[in-house]
């Protein structure tokens, strides 16, 4: 399809040149920052039809499909997403991408608990991930600076996304358990954590390797920077069929992946958090893991890495190291930031 044939609609001619010149991301930039009234739907519709254009001509082709079903939901009059939508859906390219793959409707567990300027960054990656069918929970863990209030007004009108505001702080493996067993028709679920940024294809290839076999247990996006793939074993990366994955006993629990059938059946997974005086621990997910392996599931990372960037890692250029967040990762982890990245978040493959 010509990307020619779509037409943007609120985009001023700066913008429009910068898209001429293939200047996407500094296009997209520009139309973010258009300030825009909350309950002005038709002028909110018109800014995501220009998102949805951006996102087409980027290759993020299921993301802009969404992007113009959303515009419509936010002004039914929107023709100019209307006559884009009806343009992409003619000219059936949606049929031609990722090799035929026939992906499974996904459900994307958000879990926040204050740490609002990763917030915002993380959601800020979720709304981009490009997958056809995607439902989106974002649950708070009794969040005190403003998240609430933020995720309220930053999600309004996006039809696939439920907010759920709990009353304490339940931790990380409640809502896995809560969330995923009440979603039974989404074939894949997956949790991604507030202080991570996925890129758009995360999804696609995560699950491009589930659905490659159903050996695979739990698949994660790769947290480990370009440093841990240089010194990747060799002899851990495992081919089936087109996929590859470096086979990992445990994998990182920032962006996974499970499949739902294979997370009920080994569900729910143990909750054996310590909230007293100690640092917050769960050793839960450790062995939830354990137990796929012992019963011949593989777990892992698709290869080549699919990086996700966790921004509590030091070396992240998102990374907020202010005494503020240096007293969150002691209180919850029992260590600063620094030897936080040198133990978790340097690779030591196992």
């Amino acid at each position: 399809m010509d990307g020619s044939k779509l037409k943007v609609a609120k985009a001023s001619v700066d913008i429009v040149r910068l898209i001429e010149a293939n200047e996407f991301p500094q296009a997209r930039k520009r139309i973010e920052s258009q300030t825009i009234s909350p309950t002005d739907r038709k002028q909110l519709a018109l800014q995501e039809n220009d998102r949805a254009v951006i996102a087409f001509l980027e290759g993020y082709l299921f993301r802009a499909r969404r992007s113009f079903r959303r515009a419509i939901e936010l002004d039914p009059e929107c023709q100019t997403a209307r006559k884009n939508l009806n343009q992409l859906d003619e000219d059936a390219i949606l049929t031609r991408i990722s090799s035929d793959i026939v992906f499974p409707k996904c459900l994307v567990l958000l879990i926040t608990y204050n740490r609002i300027e990763y917030t915002r960054y993380c959601l800020e990656a979720l709304l981009d991930v490009d997958y056809p069918e995607l439902d989106m929970v974002i649950w708070d863990n009794a969040s005190t600076d403003g998240t609430q209030q933020y995720l309220e007004n930053e999600t309004r009108g996006i039809a696939n996304l439920t907010l759920h505001f709990s009353k304490t702080n339940e931790g990380v493996v409640r809502p896995m358990n809560e969330v995923w067993s009440s979603h039974r028709n989404a074939e894949i679920l997956a949790k991604l954590d507030n202080d991570t940024r996925v890129p758009p294809d995360w999804l696609q290839r995560l699950v491009a390797c589930h659905l490659a076999s159903e050996k695979w247990g739990v698949l994660s996006g790769f947290h480990f920077r370009e440093e841990g793939e240089r010194i990747a074993k060799e002899t851990d990366i495992v081919t089936v069929g087109d996929r590859q994955v470096l086979e990992q006993m445990f994998v990182g629990g920032c962006a996974i992946t499970i499949r739902r059938k294979l997370y009920e059946e080994f569900s729910p997974i143990p909750e054996t958090q310590q909230l007293k005086k100690g640092p917050f621990l769960d050793s839960g997910w450790t062995q939830f893991q354990q137990n796929l392996t012992d019963a011949g599931y593989r777990n892992g990372y698709p290869w080549p890495a699919v990086h996700v960037d966790h921004m509590e890692d030091t070396r992240s250029p998102f990374c907020i190291t202010t005494e503020e967040h240096q007293n969150y990762k002691l209180q919850m982890r029992g260590m600063s930031l620094e030897q936080f990245t040198d133990k978790l978040c340097v690779w030591n493959p196992h």
